[in-house]
């Protein structure tokens, strides 16, 4: 049972608990537009994983639901100067 998320959309997850969300990419072009994407992901508070794949241009993301949401690593993302939005989470 996932617990019900706070006033700041974090779910109280219990220690130790991590989540994925993968993410739809645009305005990526090469390889180094991935590489930036995926440092810029991994640098966000709470981010275990993060790997970008140019072709497909998607994300997948590990990450900590207490320390960060789906919404705050798509917002990183689109500061770097580039398009997300989350295809789904846990």
């Amino acid at each position: 049972m996932d617990a019900a998320p706070d006033q700041s959309g974090r779910a109280d997850a219990g220690a130790g608990r991590s989540a994925r969300v993968e993410m739809t990419l645009a305005g990526m072009h090469c390889r180094s537009c991935a590489l930036l994407i995926e440092d810029t992901l991994i640098e966000q508070p709470g981010v275990q994983m993060a790997t970008v794949d140019l072709d497909s241009a998607h994300a997948s993301v590990e990450y900590d639901p207490r320390a960060v949401t789906p919404a705050e690593l798509c917002a990183a993302v689109v500061d770097a100067g580039y398009q997300a939005s989350p295809v789904n989470s846990d």
